[in-house]
């Protein structure tokens, strides 16, 4: 990663290296000791902010059908 960000200019702590589609962990990018083959393309992207809320986290503040209270008269 190192190397990596020599090259890029993207830190190491913000680059994702993925092989095939899956991100490889912290340990398996030192590259040389890593059981990938030789030759193969790696895909380099940065961390990204955010992130998808789900659950009850997304409904949160949202009222859904129901209906406004009616003060007794």
């Amino acid at each position: 990663q190192e190397r990596v960000a020599e090259l890029s200019g993207i830190p190491p702590e913000d680059q994702v290296l993925l092989h095939a589609g899956t991100p490889l962990d912290d340990d398996e990018a030192v590259l040389g000791q890593s059981p990938l083959p030789e030759f193969t393309t790696l895909d380099l992207s940065t961390r990204l902010l955010g992130g998808k809320v789900h659950g009850s986290l997304a409904r949160a503040g949202k009222v859904r059908g129901q209906t406004p209270k009616v003060s007794a008269e």
